[in-house]
């Protein structure tokens, strides 16, 4: 598991092959006050370091906490079997 700070990135690189699923959780907090809010939708973006192609996921919300599941054969272009990408 990894933890990402406020407007941070992550420390250490993802790798990934068609058979990888990522799972991402997150709350999303009120700039001045540090409250929990409830957003009307959040997103979760990946780049891909190398040719820098973006996608863009739509977080489930459940309680003023955020989370998907990302499955990489079925939202990357993983052609190869074991062609992994960086994230």
């Amino acid at each position: 598991m990894c933890r990402v700070e406020t407007n941070g990135q992550l420390k250490e690189k993802l790798d990934g092959d068609q058979q990888s699923k990522f799972y991402l959780k997150f709350t999303i907090k009120e700039k001045t006050k540090g409250t929990l809010i409830d957003a009307h939708q959040a997103f979760v973006r990946f780049t891909e370091s190398n040719s820098g192609k973006e996608i863009v996921f739509l977080a489930q919300s459940s309680k003023n906490q955020y989370s998907a599941e990302v499955v990489s054969s079925e939202n990357f272009n993983l052609k190869k079997k074991r062609k992994t990408h960086e994230f």
